[in-house]
């Protein structure tokens, strides 16, 4: 009984360990970079529509599961086309939507179909980069155009982004892709319709308004361009409190954007490259727990010394052997990423580097310097 008792307690004591250890990891595995989720001139592949499913789970270590989800229309083909210097439309069925993009930031810019045309005055903000779980960024946008011709279609309101969600995601055949980010968009406008001819301030009157709240759930897999799995709620109201919905829900399976997205390099690089969470995880716990890294051939930057100054951390350490690709991450104890700086070739010999924290709160913080197949941990403190 003593030695039951002994067993439960470590047992215990392992499980409250790999809680509290597995956020902090996981939540730094997967971040959207430019390089791999920007959308291209001439990609093109196909999604299907899908059942709605409860599947609102956000936080880290999620398991969203699809596999209920049924089919319920044909294969939709989804193309992208180049507008002019910087713009790129989305085109499917028979609607087209347009994005402007800059180095580190993606605006939706209005849509068009058989009935409206709508354009920016105030693009709204649709990636903001890097994308890592715990951003969170949102802005005002303005939208008008024309709805059928005959009226003028004026939308103003607030783009809110935020990275709700890390984990698993389980497919409608039973596959289950690890290493998923979910970003929730939100729109939350003002709607009006009015006559041709007559004008509209940006800042709208809610009494003659239609409000419309939007939430569109897209959810990217480590390795794939574009979303795994996408989903738009509409809710409508007006000022007789009358409510109205909308959901539509898309499914791309990662065979499409295997053979379908031509020339993605990036990304299929990612894709062959081994990925296994509980492998990352375990080196991790040992390099946090003890603050050593193995002394193994695969280890390629050594003599780690981190130091705190002036809301400036500074990191200064050695690559042996050949330049290393590496990736440093900071992120507090919980796992809310606060600071990120993608993967840049380190040469060979003494390196340094600076991020700035100026604005992070007191308290304890991680550093992660994520290169080849290894993930480091260094504990630092802000006072």
């Amino acid at each position: 009984m003593a030695r039951l008792q002994i067993f439960n307690k470590i047992s215990a004591l392992l499980v409250g360990i790999w809680t509290v250890f597995v956020p902090v990891i996981s939540a730094q595995n997967f971040v959207l970079t430019p390089e791999l989720v920007t959308p291209r001139t001439d990609d093109r592949f196909t999604r299907q529509k899908i059942s709605r499913i409860s599947s609102i789970d956000s936080g880290l270590n999620c398991v969203w599961d699809f596999s209920s989800a049924q089919i319920i229309d044909g294969n939709t083909i989804v193309k992208y086309k180049s507008e002019m210097p910087g713009m790129i439309s989305q085109i499917y069925e028979a609607n087209k939507h347009i994005f402007k993009l800059s180095s580190d930031t993606v605006f939706y810019c209005g849509f068009e179909n058989r009935l409206a045309l709508h354009a920016d005055s105030i693009a709204a903000i649709d990636l903001v980069f890097p994308m890592c779980y715990g951003r969170e960024i949102s802005q005002p946008y303005y939208l008008k155009g024309q709805y059928c011709g005959e009226q003028n279609m004026h939308e103003c309101g607030v783009s809110r982004i935020v990275v709700d969600g890390y984990g698993s995601l389980i497919l409608p055949d039973g596959d289950t892709i690890r290493n998923v980010i979910r970003v929730c968009n939100i729109h939350d406008a003002r709607i009006e319709l009015k006559e041709i001819g007559d004008t509209m301030p940006i800042n709208l009157s809610d009494t003659t308004l239609t409000r419309r709240v939007q939430t569109r759930h897209r959810w990217w897999a480590l390795g794939y361009r574009y979303p795994i799995v996408e989903t738009v709620e509409d809710v409508y109201s007006n000022a007789e409190e009358e409510t109205s919905s909308a959901w539509q829900g898309w499914i791309t399976l990662p065979s499409e954007q295997e053979y379908s997205v031509r020339g993605d390099t990036i990304n299929e690089e990612l894709r062959n490259q081994p990925h296994s969470i509980d492998s990352t995880e375990f080196v991790a716990e040992e390099n946090y727990d003890s603050q050593t890294t193995d002394q193994s051939s695969a280890q390629q930057v050594t003599e780690v010394a981190i130091t705190i100054g002036a809301g400036v951390l500074s990191i200064d350490y050695q690559v042996q052997g050949v330049s290393v690709e590496i990736e440093m991450v900071v992120a507090d104890i919980p796992g809310r990423v606060y600071a990120y700086i993608p993967r840049q070739t380190a040469c060979a010999g003494f390196n340094t580097a600076q991020i700035d924290c100026s604005s992070l709160p007191s308290g304890e913080y991680l550093l992660y310097l994520n290169y080849a197949d290894r993930s480091d941990a260094y504990k630092f403190s802000i006072k």
